[in-house]
């Protein structure tokens, strides 16, 4: 989990642009392209800002599938 909360802490300081997929409980899956804005290990929650609709999403850790960076 540590490893974990490096890389967001990189991410976040870098603004890097990522890629998520993310499901919603009844919804399905969905995916984004954006940026971390914070991460709160205490509450295992991950806000991100998707680049593409402008807008803010905050998500549990368990919600997430997968994530990466996004080719520069």
């Amino acid at each position: 989990m540590e490893e974990w909360q490096n890389l967001f802490e990189k991410w976040q300081q870098e603004n890097k642009l990522l890629n998520v997929e993310y499901l919603i409980e009844r919804k399905g899956k969905f995916s984004l392209t954006g940026r971390l804005l914070q991460y709160s290990p205490a509450n295992r929650i991950v806000i991100f800002y998707d680049d593409d609709t402008k807008t803010v999403l905050s998500l549990h850790l368990n919600q997430i599938e997968n994530i990466s960076q996004a080719i520069d």
